[in-house]
């Protein structure tokens, strides 16, 4: 049970904090619009840590208890992920011998990113106008 829970702890772990990272920007939108997702975004990274609270600690010793038989099945890769495993492997080593390539196109993606900022959006919502009220809202 616990060669279990140290084996995808590190994966749950930097999955959680990337995705609390994605939502943390939330935090700086002004106006109506931080006022109506910043509480969404605090309830769903307080939800996130608790689910992985719970999937380090409760998860596995409920698995042990409810899952007996489970510790002695044994199986192998299907065939669709063995053939994952082998382009991935292949690409992995390319990439592994020659780093500079894909290092350059990450760091132009950044560039392009930054360069593309001062073109988006200033605001979340349109700004509410007062129109006069019609005989409608009376």
């Amino acid at each position: 049970m616990a060669k279990a829970t140290m084996e995808v702890r590190s994966a749950i772990l930097y999955a959680t904090v990337i995705i609390v990272l994605v939502f943390v920007p939330l935090f700086a939108l002004p106006g109506m619009e931080g006022r109506l997702f910043v509480p969404l975004g605090i309830a769903f990274i307080v939800s996130t840590l608790a689910s992985l609270v719970v999937s380090v600690t409760v998860t596995p010793v409920l698995s042990y208890y409810l899952l007996p038989k489970m510790k002695s099945l044994e199986h192998g890769d299907t065939k669709l992920l063995a053939w994952l495993k082998a382009r991935y492997a292949t690409t992995l080593q390319k990439v592994l011998n020659r780093p500079k390539p894909p290092l350059v196109a990450g760091a132009v993606a950044v560039v392009l990113a930054m360069v593309a900022v001062p073109f988006f959006a200033k605001t979340f919502l349109p700004p509410s106008t007062k129109e006069p009220c019609s005989s409608a809202c009376d």
